[in-house]
């Protein structure tokens, strides 16, 4: 433990190792003496501790009350430095209050959900304003560099060698926010005042809104922005729109740079499956309320890796984050597009009057699995490609060194997607529609070692999240790059009657331990429909019929998260 008073310093060069298991051990970096008003405005001291882990303020008195308050710095999103004015001419203070914004996990009744708390630090220690004011930005740019996981403490440097770094060593952050204002409900503009922007301002992050006016808005304006001088980019809207703002970045002519800028997701639509699945990860509560979370985790500095697959269509290609349906799924989220008015409930609306009469549709599915051998064979097609394609390792314009060791592909290391993401196609703006290991061209049979079924099904689904909308858990394993397509089949054999309780039970992901329901994990699949009237969902926006294939890209885009 540190001695009161003694303080160390950060490195911002050494990257800040922490486990999110608390696995890490927990050292002191400052330790002080500070006042604070209680809940009856009666002023105690503290002994406050800054560890790399959180925020310790322990009481000087023998009273049971007030307690040890612990604050994790996961939970920080901002502080502010404030001088306290008197309260009238003749009186003479130099107080300075350190105000600390942070968001725990409450619990109220059954219900658990993120809150706002504020917890205000006095710094009165000396007689001059300087003084306590230098003391109090101290702590807060400790606080910040901590919360950010940008820095670690370092030993041996004294107090006066750092006294004098400015917050501006922090980097400021300017971000560009693009809002659907008619997705879902039409409240995702009220969802970025109410909710989003208090918290970017107490996080003292800038940004610029850009409203959707129509289809396909986003991807052209994403097209032609300059990028350079934003820092993220923020989706408040449902799937759709992160759809567009992703594309928009393939068509950019830099697109093996720019589709590296962190994006942050935030819902404000009626699909809203990568902000749910990310929520579902870092075991918030999604029932309740995903926005607060949501918003945390652009306000972190961290981002992790997410998978994106190509989809091939006989005359075009896309790129697809979340998920593909056809069948009885897609016809829900298509045929629910006149209930928008209701947000996410118009599934359920649907979902039960289709699941009564489920419509069974023809095709022919071909697929790879995803074994450990396929996945060698895809590594090393994804190498002669980079060998075919890269004399050098180009620069990028937005890295992430925070995501340098993602356990991808189930450990197997030199199997991972970031392995591959020194590929440099020029400035083709449909070179990376290009990049395949296994699709064959479409005049071409799917080969031998892959494994096909042809008959009717209820329903296909290939999810790369675990969830597809806040009430539907398809692929309960999927990870954001674990490399797999995770497949779900309900073939013809299922009897009718069953096809409801199953939906039910994708409400928690429990259809995966019915023996009606085959999930099966995938690199690449083809389906062929035979029956023209069963159209695709991807993203949750409407694909015509047609015959489709998909594979893994080997490059990631950024998703902020903590």
């Amino acid at each position: 433990m540190a001695e009161i008073g003694k303080d160390t310093e950060f490195d911002s060069e050494t990257p800040f190792k922490c486990s999110s298991k608390n696995e890490a051990k927990e050292k002191v970096i400052l330790e002080d003496y500070f006042s604070c008003y209680t809940k009856f405005n009666k002023v105690t001291y503290f002994v406050v501790k800054l560890t790399n882990l959180a925020l310790v303020c322990e009481p000087l008195t023998n009273d049971s009350k007030p307690k040890i308050q612990r604050v994790s710095t996961n939970d920080i999103v901002g502080c502010s430095v404030k001088k306290t004015n008197p309260k009238s001419d003749t009186e003479q203070t130099f107080q300075i209050h350190l105000e600390i914004y942070y968001y725990p996990m409450i619990r109220r009744f059954w219900i658990k959900q993120r809150s706002r708390r504020q917890l205000s630090l006095i710094v009165d220690r000396s007689i001059s304003w300087e003084i306590n004011e230098n003391r109090a930005t101290k702590w807060k740019n400790a606080l910040l560099w901590t919360s950010s996981k940008l820095g670690q403490p370092k030993d041996g440097l004294h107090y006066e060698q750092t006294l004098g770094r400015p917050l501006e060593l922090l980097p400021k952050r300017h971000l560009l926010v693009a809002i659907n204002p008619v997705s879902g409900q039409k409240k995702a503009y009220e969802i970025f005042k109410k909710r989003v922007v208090p918290l970017l301002e107490e996080s003292e992050i800038t940004w610029e809104v850009v409203l959707s006016e129509k289809s396909k808005f986003m991807s052209e304006y994403i097209q032609s922005a300059d990028l350079s001088k934003f820092d993220g980019i923020i989706s408040i809207s449902g799937d759709g729109l992160l759809y567009e703002i992703v594309n928009g970045l393939l068509i950019r002519p830099d697109w093996n740079k720019a589709i590296h800028i962190p994006i942050g997701i935030v819902p404000g639509g009626s699909g809203n499956a990568l902000a749910t699945s990310l929520c579902e990860a870092q075991s918030e509560s999604i029932g309740t309320d995903t926005v607060t979370p949501s918003v945390l985790n652009i306000i972190s500095r961290r981002t992790q890796p997410k998978n994106l697959i190509l989809l091939q269509t006989l005359d075009d290609a896309v790129c697809s984050l979340s998920s593909v349906e056809w069948g009885l799924l897609a016809d829900v989220i298509i045929d629910a597009e006149f209930l928008r008015c209701f947000g996410e409930i118009r599934y359920g609306i649907t979902g039960t009057f289709k699941s009564l009469g489920p419509k069974k549709y023809r095709c022919r599915l071909s697929f790879v699995r995803a074994t450990k051998e396929n996945r060698t064979k895809m590594a090393r097609a994804r190498e002669s490609i980079i060998e075919f394609h890269d004399s050098q390792r180009p620069y990028f314009l937005y890295k992430n060194d925070n995501c340098k060791n993602v356990t991808a592909c189930h450990g197997d290391a030199h199997l991972q997607s970031r392995n591959f993401m020194s590929l440099d196609h020029g400035s083709s703006t449909s070179s990376w529609k290009e990049i395949t290991s296994f699709l064959p061209k479409w005049n071409q049979p799917v080969p031998e070692d892959w494994e096909t079924i042809e008959g009717k099904f209820y329903m296909i689904g290939c999810s790369f999240v675990s969830r597809v909308s806040t009430y539907t858990s398809l692929a309960p394993d999927a990870k954001f790059d674990d490399d797999t397509i995770w497949l779900t089949l309900l073939q013809e054999h299922v009897p009718r009657v069953c096809v409801p309780y199953l939906l039910i039970a994708m409400r928690q992901g429990k259809h995966v331990n019915s023996s009606f329901v085959d999930t099966i994990p995938v690199l690449a699949f083809r389906l062929e429909p035979f029956d023209s009237r069963s159209d695709f969902a991807v993203d949750g926006d409407y694909m015509k019929c047609q015959p489709l294939q998909g594979e893994i890209l080997p490059f990631t885009i950024n998703v902020m998260s903590r």
